[in-house]
């Protein structure tokens, strides 16, 4: 709440009083995501950075990978953003659970595709195991190629997606699929 409110101090000093290793980053780098919100980058900075730390000190890949997500998109330096993106993505590979492997690695392409990094943002997407939600993803980065004025890169996209949709084993899980990938490409005006 004192974050919402501006008030960094006071959420830090709460943030302080969480002796939990994995809730104390995840605190963290939420502050950190909303001091860059709130356009406080030297702010962010520093709770990144806190952050960052505490991410180092947790042993279990998920909730490291699930932090480090989180910093890369609350950094305001490019070159640190990268840095700690390819922090989460190692660790999101050690994540023993598919499910959450994949919304990490979700996340972190969206990330980088709302960077700007679109090539990054593939590669990433790529990396997704689960054809439904690698389809969803590879959906969502051909929207940002439309928007960018990348068409051709979209089409290509488009296709990935609808390629990774057609791989899901189950019926109505693959047509639910489809359906949303036609109806991004009736938006988009392809």
């Amino acid at each position: 709440a004192g974050a919402e409110a501006g008030d960094f101090d006071q959420a830090r000093a709460v943030a302080r009083s969480i002796t939990d290793p994995d809730r104390h980053a995840l605190v963290l780098a939420s502050l950190a995501r909303a001091a860059a919100k709130a356009g406080d980058q030297d702010q962010a900075d520093a709770l990144a950075g806190q952050a960052e730390a505490a991410a180092r000190a947790i042993n279990h890949p998920g909730w490291q990978a699930q932090v480090l997500a989180d910093l890369a998109g609350a950094a305001g330096d490019q070159d640190r953003a990268d840095a700690v993106a390819g922090q989460a993505e190692v660790a999101a590979r050690l994540i023993n659970d598919p499910g959450w492997q994949a919304r990490v690695l979700a996340d972190l392409a969206r990330t980088a595709a709302k960077r700007g990094d679109l090539h990054r943002a593939v590669t990433t997407a790529r990396a997704i195991t689960g054809p439904g939600r690698q389809a969803q993803v590879l959906a969502e980065l051909a929207r940002a190629a439309t928007e960018a004025g990348d068409l051709e890169r979209a089409a290509a996209l488009a296709g990935q997606a609808v390629t990774a949709a057609r791989a899901i084993t189950d019926p109505y899980r693959q047509a639910q699929v489809l359906a949303e990938l036609a109806r991004a490409a009736t938006e988009a005006g392809d």
